[in-house]
């Protein structure tokens, strides 16, 4: 007699991870791959080499791991281009999705303030927040309805205070229901992320947050990739924000 499947929820399931190429986000795919696996980014290579990286590593999943390109760079486009991705992971809206996690990223918020002008200010509000309100609102004609399927997005990590996102993320558990809307809050996470410092930058500080916070370590992206997991496989679960900082919020 086989075992009875209570806790298998990604089995059969469809997912598409924007900003899956890399880091966090790519995390978010690996962990997924029990299920069917798009991922998105702006740039094709990345993403081929997403694609290649997941299907090489788990050889038996390979026909059910695909990527897509979606660019959202520029604000005239960027609605049209997350429809237009929509509709062709989707085939039209006829193979619905069951989770979509938004974690795409711009190395333009990280940086010295003093660099930062208007136009890289608003490029980085156009992914960090834009991005997640434009997807929502399409969200219901392509995802399957219920609270067995999911919206989770990225508060933005140690740069951003998960009470900025709090209302967005309300805001669109409320409109978008009963699809469930959370969010992930992590902390400082070694990923590509920080690959513009200088090497004894990046050590430096991952030394100094490790020592701050209450475990000791800087999390890697298969960790925080759990956060997102529960987000998609708890039903009970929405407008949440899930923090993953390592205590960082304690300190």
């Amino acid at each position: 007699m086989p075992d009875q499947v209570k806790y298998d929820r990604l089995s059969s399931k469809r997912v598409l991870v924007l900003g899956g190429t890399s880091g966090i986000r790519y995390g978010v795919a690996e962990a997924s791959v029990e299920a069917v696996v798009v991922v998105s980014s702006s740039n094709s290579s990345k993403v081929m080499a997403a694609v290649t990286r997941l299907q090489q590593s788990y050889p038996s999943r390979a026909q059910h791991i695909s990527g897509l390109t979606c660019d959202l760079g520029e604000d005239s486009t960027i609605e049209s281009n997350l429809v237009a991705l929509l509709d062709q992971v989707t085939d039209s809206g006829t193979k619905k999705l069951d989770h979509v996690v938004f974690s795409a990223a711009d190395p333009l918020a990280i940086g010295p303030l003093k660099e930062f002008d208007l136009q890289r200010m608003h490029a980085v509000a156009r992914i960090r927040f834009f991005g997640p309100l434009l997807l929502g609102k399409h969200l219901p004609d392509y995802v399957n309805p219920g609270p067995a399927s999911s919206f989770t997005v990225t508060s933005g990590g140690v740069m951003e205070r998960p009470s900025r996102v709090g209302g967005v993320i309300r805001g669109l558990a409320r409109d978008i229901a009963p699809l469930r809307v959370n969010a992930v809050s992590p902390g400082l996470v070694d990923t590509e992320l920080w690959n513009a410092m200088s090497a004894a930058d990046r050590e430096g500080m991952y030394k100094h947050v490790a020592g701050l916070v209450p475990t000791g370590a800087v999390a890697d992206p298969t960790t925080i990739a759990e956060a997102f997991l529960y987000c998609m496989r708890d039903h009970n679960a929405t407008g949440s924000i899930v923090t993953s900082d390592g205590g960082y919020h304690l300190v």
